[in-house]
């Protein structure tokens, strides 16, 4: 299933494509990982998609497999916002320089673990506390 926002967010970089063109990208929440793909077709150096959901994934491993995005491109990788982001900065070798986020919030208590996430993924050293 593709969700409004996702085709929103695609369709929004793709007029604003210098954003991802030769940058890292990390999606979060990726769905089927259509931002992700739109951002790896748009020229980004290494996109990560990450979601909870096995599901979700296998459908963007099966997504970036048809659209023929080489893992050396694009990767998966299953995450849930809140926990460590080590290994997710370790995929890019740092910081990404763009984060990817639509339409992932259905309850409050996804905030909270969602803005832990972002915080360790935007600081100042890259996912270390500062």
């Amino acid at each position: 299933m593709v969700y409004d926002a996702s085709i929103v967010l695609a369709s929004w970089l793709a007029r604003h494509h210098s954003l991802a063109a030769g940058k890292t990208t990390i999606e979060l929440g990726c769905g089927c990982g259509l931002v992700s793909m739109a951002a790896a077709q748009l020229g980004a150096s290494f996109s990560l998609l990450t979601d909870r959901s096995v599901e979700s994934l296998q459908a963007s491993e099966e997504g970036l497999r048809l659209n023929r995005i080489a893992e050396a491109k694009a990767r998966t990788v299953h995450y849930s916002f809140g926990e460590p982001t080590d290994a997710l900065l370790a995929e890019a070798g740092g910081a990404y320089d763009l984060v990817l986020v639509s339409d992932v919030i259905y309850a409050n208590k996804a905030v909270d673990p969602l803005m832990e996430t972002l915080e360790q993924l935007l600081s100042v050293d890259a996912g270390h506390e500062t």
